[in-house]
């Protein structure tokens, strides 16, 4: 049995690490990040990187949170009560 994981990232910088557990074999039931934003001149919405690089894993089970996550919204938006949160 592989150790459930719920990731919590936003920047650019956490992006190799979700990568990593992923390749690992770990299995990510959920993502946690920040909402899509308006970027640049237009300020049309985009994703933050690591909610492109989870949809690119094929990592559909995302939060959104503009704070920090409480223990019961990270284990209830997983729907698989995960072992671990990083």
């Amino acid at each position: 049995m592989s150790l459930r994981i719920v990731f919590m990232g936003t920047p650019e910088f956490a992006v190799p690490s979700l990568k990593a557990l992923v390749r690992a074999g770990y299995e990510v039931v959920g993502v946690v990040c920040q909402p899509d934003r308006p970027r640049g001149r237009s300020g049309k919405l985009a994703p933050c990187e690591v909610k492109a690089a989870a949809l690119e894993l094929g990592l559909y089970q995302l939060l959104y949170m503009d704070g920090i996550p409480d223990s019961a919204a990270v284990n209830g938006s997983a729907g698989a009560a995960p072992a671990s949160a990083f």
